[in-house]
C-alpha cells in the first residue's frame, strides 16, 4: 500500500510540473526566419521549439508568429530581431530591432515584459505593438500602442500607463510622451491567426515619421 501511495504522489507531482511549465514554438512563418542558439544558427520551421536564450530573426518581406502552450502569441514584422530571455511564468523578451505585435493571454500570476536597451513594457493579458523608429537625437525612438488591456511603460525617467486605443512615443529612448490616439494605428494589422485571414502588417513607420514629428517634437 505504501508503494502505491508513493507512486501516486510522484504522478501528481509530475502532472503539476507539466501544467505549470510553459513552452514556446514557431507557429507560423512567411519568408525567411532564423533561430540563433549560442554560436549556432538554424532555419526556423513550423513547430520549431524555442528555448530561453534563443534569438529569433526575420528577414526582408518575412514574418514569424511565436506561440506559447497557453495561447499567447508574438508576431514579428520583417527585419526584426527578438531575444527570448525568459520563457517560464514571467516571460521576458528583448527587442533588438524591428517591431512585434504581442497578444498575451491573461493569467493570475504570470507576467510578460518586452524590453529594449532603454525601455520596459510590462503587461498581464493584453494586445499591443512596439517597434523601433528613427534616430532623431542620440538613440532610436520607440513606438508603442495598445489595442486591448493596458501596458505599463517604463524608462529611466518615467513610468506611464497606456490604455487601449492609446499610444506613446519614447523619444531618444527616455522621454515618454503623453498617451494619446494616433491615427496611423488604425492601419495596423492585429491579426495573429493565419486561419482567420491575412496576418502581414505593412505599416511603414518611417514613411509616417514626418507627420508624427509635428505631434511629438517641440
Amino acid at each position: 500500500m505504501r508503494v502505491k501511495i508513493c507512486v501516486y504522489s510522484l504522478v501528481l507531482m509530475f502532472i503539476s510540473i507539466t501544467i505549470i511549465a510553459e513552452s514556446w514554438m514557431i507557429a507560423y512563418i512567411e519568408g525567411e526566419t532564423h533561430i540563433h542558439r549560442g554560436s549556432t544558427q538554424e532555419i526556423a520551421d513550423f513547430g520549431s521549439r524555442l528555448q530561453p536564450g534563443d534569438t529569433v530573426s526575420t528577414g526582408a518581406a518575412s514574418l514569424a508568429i511565436l506561440e506559447s502552450s497557453r495561447g499567447s502569441k508574438i508576431k514579428m514584422k520583417e527585419n526584426t530581431r527578438l531575444r527570448l530571455d525568459s520563457l517560464e511564468e514571467n516571460v521576458k523578451v528583448h527587442l533588438q530591432r524591428g517591431g512585434v505585435f504581442s497578444r498575451i493571454v491573461r493569467l493570475l500570476k504570470d507576467s510578460f515584459t518586452v524590453t529594449t536597451p532603454s525601455v520596459a513594457a510590462g503587461v498581464r493579458g493584453t494586445e499591443f505593438f512596439i517597434a523601433y523608429g528613427l534616430v532623431i537625437e542620440d538613440e532610436a525612438d520607440i513606438w508603442l500602442c495598445v489595442n486591448e488591456g493596458s501596458v505599463a511603460v517604463r524608462s529611466a525617467q518615467q513610468e506611464v500607463l497606456v490604455q487601449a486605443g492609446e499610444g506613446v512615443n519614447i523619444i531618444n529612448g527616455s522621454r515618454i510622451t503623453e498617451p494619446r490616439f494616433y491615427p496611423w494605428t488604425r492601419g495596423l494589422n492585429w491579426n495573429t491567426d493565419p486561419e482567420a485571414g491575412n496576418v502581414r502588417d505593412t505599416t511603414d513607420l518611417i514613411a509616417l515619421y514626418y507627420d508624427l514629428l509635428d505631434i511629438d517634437y517641440d
